[in-house]
């Protein structure tokens, strides 16, 4: 999924912006600044209006551009989507939906910032003006939660604001409430928003280079609901520390783990190279296909959990396993897929580039007692061709690239390691039809494809294909 959000470390990405951008669960190497679906502002706008608006923040933000489209027309288009782009390889199963497509993002990452242009009134704010303030105070507004006046408007101010970079600028658009995130998560943030005032934590200024805070990201674990905040900071300097996490945790005493991330990065990277524990155990768990998975700040996760185990279901049942075969997981991040699919296989391989990935892989492999499963830290295009030399037998490639989808080397290599199936769970139609015809062309043939809905109200759709191996080819 969403590797553009998937592997989150602190090397910079070559696709690097200062904008919230990617699928959210979002497929990448990195954490880039908050990770969102990018469209475009014209295509909202007509959508605008032809269907009533759900999210105040839509003509800024850029990122849900069907957030306003009924969900049954989403669904339509996004089958067609695929079905346009792959539907000449082989057949294409009907699209697997959500029951509830709202508030699906385990993963919020908010900016901090100082108010530039009066949106932050403080409790006065109104989200979906996006300039004056109501005459009503917001006990929940992203403007300053410090409790300023209620009830007068106020003339601009220089206020703490948080939420995502405003489409193509690096302004900040205040979000109360996001429909794709997770409730508690935002919650969260409002609760870190209105301790900013009294512990005078001051946003990071990235023009000056001046400030403290400069992200909070909440992740949520949709089977233990357990929860972890990430405070990243310019420098290693928290005032108040103790005192700060104790005043969060009496708001919000769901939370299991605090984490000081410090990042004196220049770039769009959201995460540093260093971490401080603050509370807890600096990390939590989910369990996902009847697995448990360890959960670091820097680890890619799928963030649309529910859906994330009908893909994977999907993935091992497309690959026939009957637990003779040796599978290899390629792109394995923290080793989700291989380990899920552990059970069925005689011998799982796993390969990452990541080292950080690598790490939180082999600790998911220790927690799940899945002593069939070895990960490797390597490029998996090498790691392939390094198998395929020594005349290793891989009866199941499972992949999960990018959404640049596979280099040529990469697929020539699994070509030659000449796996009986290939299972290609594919973040981007366009990529993925150019990749199945590089295999059809090289002795394989696509059985089957199943879209699934990871991403509702954005253009992004998951597709899992099962190709194989034409005898004689």
């Amino acid at each position: 999924m969403e590797r553009n959000d998937r592997r989150q470390n602190s090397k910079p990405m070559v696709k690097s912006q200062r904008k919230f951008s990617g699928k959210s669960g979002d497929k990448s190497t990195g954490s880039k600044s908050v990770s969102r679906p990018v469209g475009k502002q014209s295509d909202q706008l007509s959508e605008a209006a032809r269907h009533p608006v759900r999210c105040p923040y839509y003509k800024r933000c850029g990122g849900c551009t069907m957030v306003n489209i009924p969900y049954e027309e989403q669904i339509s288009r996004k089958q067609s989507l695929v079905e346009e782009k792959i539907r000449e390889f082989g057949p294409v199963d009907p699209i697997i939906r959500m029951k509830n497509p709202d508030h699906y993002r385990n993963k919020v990452t908010s900016v901090f910032a100082k108010d530039r242009t009066g949106h932050g009134m403080g409790l006065n704010y109104n989200p979906g003006s996006f300039g004056a303030g109501s005459k009503s105070s917001r006990a929940d507004g992203r403007g300053n939660g410090a409790g300023r006046n209620s009830g007068k408007s106020q003339r601009p101010n220089r206020s703490v604001i948080c939420g995502i970079y405003e489409k193509d600028s690096h302004e900040v658009v205040p979000v109360v409430k996001c429909l794709l995130e997770n409730t508690k998560a935002d919650a969260i943030v409002q609760s870190i928003l209105s301790l900013i005032p009294s512990f005078k934590i001051e946003p990071y200024d990235e023009d000056r280079g001046t400030g403290t805070l400069r992200y909070v990201q909440v992740r949520t674990a949709h089977a233990t609901h357990q929860i972890m905040v990430t405070l990243v900071t310019s420098d290693a300097i928290f005032p108040s520390k103790n005192n700060f996490v104790t005043a969060l945790r009496k708001l919000q005493p769901e939370i299991t783990t605090i984490i000081q991330n410090i990042n004196g990065r220049t770039d769009s990277m959201i995460l540093g190279d260093r971490e401080k524990v603050m509370f807890g155990p600096g990390y939590i768990e989910d369990r996902l296909c009847g697995k448990t998975f360890r959960i670091s700040s820097r680890s890619f996760y799928q963030i649309n959990s529910i859906q994330t185990e009908k893909l994977y279901n999907i993935a091992i049942d497309d690959a026939g396993l009957s637990g003779k075969e040796t599978v290899l997981d390629a792109y394995c991040g923290i080793g989700t897929i291989g380990i899920c699919a552990s059970s069925h296989a005689k011998q799982v391989i796993s390969v990452e580039l990541n080292s950080d990935a690598v790490r939180d892989a082999r600790e998911n492999v220790r927690l799940n007692s899945c002593d069939n499963v070895t990960v490797y830290e390597n490029d998996a295009t090498v790691f392939m061709q390094e198998l395929a030399e020594a005349g290793r037998k891989i009866d199941v490639l499972l992949m999960d690239p990018p959404r640049a989808g596979a280099t040529g080397d990469f697929l020539r290599a699994a070509v030659k390691l000449s796996p009986s199936k290939i299972v290609y769970i594919s973040c981007a139609p366009d990529t993925l039809g150019r990749d199945l015809r590089f295999l059809s062309e090289n002795g394989y043939s696509m059985k089957k494809a199943t879209p699934v809905d990871m991403f509702p109200a954005t253009g992004h759709v998951e597709t899992v294909v099962l190709m194989s191996r034409v005898e004689g080819k």
